[in-house]
């Protein structure tokens, strides 16, 4: 039986005074009313109520029973008071996941928009390269570049990674400019460590003329294969906006510019479409909203 239920008829047999009036009152008969109140009374074993034919009255454990029962509704209702402005007022926190190149070079201008636009939500954005898990991990969103698994949670493509092989002109001028991917064979490429364990960039681009078990210097951070590189340490393969820059200012030249890369979906992942915080809900349109409006732009 249905326990809230029940302590609502408790309330209203106390208010109105008898079973028949508060079955009125309720829309229910008086055979329903009576049961809901046994079924409390066995419940806490004690007898809220004396009855009889000409009167009612409530037992001395029926009345600290109605006392607590009444707090309890006071407290929901504030409860739901205040989750009805959780839904529709945007306020309180986002904590994000993502990528690190994709989170430095994007998503940050984006979220800075964001922010600037709703000063009252708080972002947390935390930046990695490893796949989380989003139930055990608790952010409520995360960016993910590449082919999504069937994780059954939402998806939903915000833009596209384009990837570029570079070195520095003091490189090239030591060691040539390869025209082909066999011609890396020959090359120092510096190994992004994703690639060798959950990163869908392998099962996209056929890594292996990479030769990226020899290279000399391996990491699991995009900006510090693009320092060395600039120092002439080795060819990269990046993400644009990461080289960008350099590539402006000559520090770091595009190569193997005939080799097409297939671009890289970048997706927005959370749990559900219904039932989100008003500031999830914003969230989402500001991020689909953005996206629309870049459309067609590299994004990392």
């Amino acid at each position: 039986m249905d326990k809230f239920k029940a302590i609502e008829t408790f309330i209203t047999v106390c208010d109105e005074g008898s079973f028949t009036k508060a079955s009125e009152k309720l829309g229910v008969s008086v055979t329903m009313v009576s049961k809901y109140i046994n079924f409390l009374e066995k419940e806490i074993r004690l007898k809220l109520i004396n009855r009889n034919t000409r009167k009612q009255e409530i037992t001395e454990a029926g009345a600290m029973y109605l006392s607590s029962c009444r707090a309890i509704l006071r407290e929901l209702a504030i409860t739901e008071k205040h989750l009805e402005s959780y839904a529709t007022v945007p306020d309180g926190r986002i904590r994000i996941c993502a990528p690190t190149n994709y989170g430095t070079y994007e998503l940050c201008p984006l979220l800075h928009a964001f922010s600037s636009q709703h000063p009252n939500i708080r972002i947390e954005l935390t930046l990695s390269d490893e796949i989380s898990d989003i139930i055990e991990d608790k952010y409520d969103f995360y960016f993910r570049v590449g082919q999504l698994s069937d994780s059954g949670f939402i998806g939903m493509q915000v833009g596209e990674q384009q990837m570029r092989f570079c070195a520095s002109p003091t490189y090239l001028e030591a060691h040539g400019t390869p025209t082909t991917l066999a011609d890396l064979n020959d090359h120092n490429v510096l190994a992004f460590s994703p690639w060798f364990a959950g990163s869908s960039f392998k099962h996209r681009f056929d890594l292996t003329p990479l030769s990226l078990d020899a290279s000399t210097f391996v990491s699991n951070n995009g900006n510090s294969l693009r320092i060395c590189a600039k120092l002439g340490a080795g060819i990269i393969l990046q993400p644009l906006p990461l080289l960008e820059d350099d590539i402006k200012r000559g520090e770091l030249v595009v190569i193997l510019e005939d080799i097409k890369l297939e671009p890289r979906p970048v997706f927005l992942i959370y749990q559900s479409r219904n039932l989100l915080p008003a500031r999830m809900k914003l969230f989402i349109d500001f991020i689909k909203q953005s996206s629309s409006q870049r459309k067609g732009i590299y994004r990392c």
